[in-house]
């Protein structure tokens, strides 16, 4: 208390400086000039007298020439009419020697230039008024004014009237003052949200100002969790205020208010920003017009699986379509696309992308026929041989680069519209997980959208959700108070549910909300982009062209369903002899449950090899290996974790027993 008790008095002593300061500057400025009283306004004591005066004393240098010959002009007629033009003379040449001497005692006539001028003058003057006195002004008065305009130019140019300069203006503290201490009074108060807090660096932001909060007690965690009730104290909406870390330090936060706040304004999306080195594109900007940058695959790494959720007219579709366009236009991606709606949020898109799919039975296929591609391409990429920089010949390549010149593949992006309509489906459920788990190291990406970003809506299965929350995840305007915390796994303090529907001036907030992605993950606004023209995008570009590694998909029925293999009749002695083949060779799900009969842990790797070990005609193809481990664990026989070893379990100790018994 003693410590926030002195920060606090010398606050109020500074305040008080400061406004003893600006008293003492108020009371030396200049009156302001008030309009004289008349009975018209614009009369002699109105504004036209004062502008006369000013005008006149402001060229009074001017007319110095003009009085000059005035006076020498009157002295002069005065002279001729009383015949007294040696005392003129000699009163003009005195007259001249006092002035000379008074310009030499104010340093006027130092340079050889301005006494050869001032001898000029005094030698025409004198001339002229000698000659005036003799003969009578009028016969000398057209000399008198042409050269006395003449010598006068020097002078009015060197005394010309310059354009004034402005004044430079004294730096707008004001309302630095003004909000620190409207900060003291409500917010760092003992009774505020962050007692004991300090505004630092506050300065103009985009729509308002941003500053620095020092917080006495506590985290940037702690201004990010009171960001309401400081926002109520400041009287602002929630779309006027965020707090986000400070990169300097925890007990640093950074707050943005705008009370006009930018993102009002709907920017379009003009074009294609994909940058194919790094694999990232922007999709909006946040509230102080920083780009929001989604990244589609990490070179090196493989793709980034995406969540995209929000509520009806939130603008998923809009994002959606630019997406679409980037990889349409980047010649290395594949664009598989499933809406439930027959693809009526996306005119134009349907025949645009490689593949559609618009009901459930063909969402199983597509899905069937990706299952495939990934396994195909496990099994190219794990066979392939290359080269590396030291001239060593390698097998496998173990990360995926769309267009690596290794293997040419493009990355394939599987788009799931209402997802929880697709995912509601087992099929659909399980082969998704199976996907999303093991197609990274492949070039597969998942993209889900949804209204609800909770676990139910996402198949109920946690391994989906955990893959995409941990890649883009883009959360517009949501109308249910968890989908915040659930979208970003407790990553990002912020309530989506709390974004406006409309701006203060009627107009739709569509695209505004929070993004959590690789090299984007900041907890304040932002506004989506809004393709100018997506039909047009979706009809130009030179898309990727399909790679035939396919591998083979099961029969299906019209629902999409596997068929189940017929089951012929045969012969006792047929069966005799298959019986016989049956024993020589086991089947291989048998043989790898076998190898887990000693009770030791392996993964699926140390499997893999060990079967690819023995000699040729007893190998197991590696995609064979991973079937049969997933098969094990589906019936219980193999106990497994998500990116643990493979166990046996009881059961499958017991299934193992009488083969074991038999040897």
């Amino acid at each position: 208390m003693g410590k926030r008790s002195r920060e606090l008095a010398e606050m109020r002593q500074e305040m008080e400086l400061l406004r003893a300061q600006v008293a003492a500057q108020a009371e030396a400025a200049p009156p302001t000039p008030v309009p004289r009283e008349g009975l018209d306004a614009r009369g002699l004591g109105g504004q036209r007298a004062d502008r006369f005066t000013r005008r006149t004393f402001r060229h009074r240098k001017h007319l110095a020439p003009l009085a000059l010959m005035g006076g020498l002009h009157a002295a002069a007629a005065a002279a001729h009419a009383t015949s007294a033009a040696p005392p003129v003379v000699a009163g003009a040449a005195a007259g001249a020697g006092l002035v000379w001497w008074g310009l030499r005692g104010r340093r006027r006539l130092d340079r050889a230039p301005e006494r050869l001028y001032g001898a000029t003058v005094w030698a025409a003057g004198t001339a002229w008024a000698t000659a005036a006195t003799g003969i009578g002004v009028t016969a000398v008065d057209s000399a008198l004014w042409t050269t006395g305009a003449a010598l006068a130019v020097p002078w009015w140019v060197h005394h010309r009237v310059r354009p004034r300069r402005p004044e430079p203006e004294a730096p707008a503290l004001g309302w630095v003052e003004e909000i620190r201490e409207v900060w003291a009074a409500r917010v760092a108060c003992p009774q505020g949200p962050l007692p004991g807090s300090r505004l630092l660096d506050v300065r103009e932001s985009p729509g308002g100002w941003r500053a620095t909060i020092e917080l006495e007690d506590g985290t940037s965690d702690t201004a990010q969790a009171r960001v309401k009730d400081i926002g109520a104290r400041l009287k602002l909406r929630a779309d006027q205020l965020s707090i986000e870390p400070h990169p300097h330090g925890l007990h640093l936060a950074v707050i943005l208010v705008q009370p006009d706040n930018p993102l009002a304004t709907v920017r379009h999306w003009e074009g294609p920003t994909l940058d194919v080195h790094t694999g990232v594109s922007q999709i909006g900007i946040y509230a102080d017009l920083e780009p929001v940058r989604y990244r589609h695959w990490r070179r090196g790494h493989g793709p980034v699986h995406t969540l995209i959720a929000g509520t009806t007219d939130a603008g998923k579709s809009a994002l959606v379509k630019m997406l679409l366009a980037e990889e349409r236009h980047s010649g290395l991606v594949l664009s598989w696309l499933i809406d439930p709606q027959r693809g009526q949020s996306y005119s134009g898109w349907k025949k645009s992308v490689h593949r559609f799919a618009g009901t459930l039975p063909e969402a199983r296929k597509l899905l069937f026929q990706a299952r495939a591609r990934m396994y195909a391409r496990n099994e190219l990429l794990s066979n392939l041989e290359w080269t590396d920089e030291r001239g060593r010949l390698i097998e496998g390549v173990e990360d995926f680069t769309p267009g690596d010149p290794r293997h040419g593949l493009p990355l394939l992006a599987i788009t799931i519209d209402e997802a929880q309509v697709i995912l509601s489906d087992d099929i659909c459920c399980a082969l998704v997980e199976e996907i999303i788990a093991m197609s990274r190291k492949c070039g597969i990406k998942i993209r889900l959208l949804t209204q609800v970003p909770l676990q139910g809506s996402l198949g109920d299965s946690q391994q989906i959700k955990d893959a995409v929350a941990s890649g883009n995840v883009v959360v517009l305007r949501t109308a249910n108070p968890l989908s915040g915390g659930a979208a970003f796994n407790g990553a990002m303090p912020v309530d989506p549910v709390m974004l406006p529907k409309e701006w203060p001036d009627g107009t739709s907030t569509s695209g505004l909300g929070f993004v959590f992605a690789p090299g984007a993950d900041r907890p304040t606004t932002m506004r989506t982009l809004l393709p100018v023209d997506a039909y047009g995008w979706s009809q130009s570009g030179e898309p990727a062209v399909a790679d035939d590694v396919v591998g083979e998909v099961p029969e299906l029925d019209e629902d999409g369903r596997p068929i189940p293999p017929p089951i012929e009749e045969t012969s006792p002695a047929t069966a005799a002899a298959g019986e016989a083949h049956a024993a020589a060779k086991p089947r291989a799900r048998d043989r790898v449950l076998a190898l887990f009969a000693d009770g030791r842990s392996r993964t699926a790797i140390e499997v893999k090899q060990h079967f690819y070990s023995l000699p040729e005609a007893e190998q197991i193809a590696g995609r064979t290996v991973v079937l049969a481990l997933q098969q094990l664990t589906e019936a219980g026989l193999l106990n497994h974790q998500e990116r643990g070893p493979y166990q046996i379990s009881d059961a499958g100790r017991e299934a193992v027993a009488p083969r074991l018994a038999a040897v």
